[in-house]
């Protein structure tokens, strides 16, 4: 997708960082200020997928009108992410561990 974007002539931007802090949502949000600040004109979309999906979820849901973001797309996110990390636990993690 970021090549893509490249090929258009577009700034791509990668946010790659891991913690299990699900409802922590201060990270996304500056990264995005970074982003801003270093592009102040540029229109921003996100694209999540996963568990980063659920926290560009509840980014949004925090923030409203108030992001930069113009648009966003989440792909396999999860409304709840604690029912999902139980369904793992009890079904899929013991694969994991192979």
């Amino acid at each position: 997708l970021a090549l893509r974007c490249q090929s258009r002539g577009w700034r791509a931007v990668a946010l790659t960082y891991w913690r299990l802090d699900w409802n922590e949502v201060r990270d996304l949000a500056a990264a995005l200020d970074a982003v801003r600040a270093s592009n102040p004109s540029a229109p921003m979309f996100c694209v999540a997928h996963s568990a980063s999906a659920f926290l560009l979820v509840q980014y949004l849901a925090r923030v409203g009108d108030a992001t930069p973001l113009v648009a966003a797309v989440t792909v396999a996110g999860c409304l709840d992410f604690l029912r999902t990390a139980d369904f793992v636990a009890r079904t899929k993690h013991a694969t994991y561990r192979r």
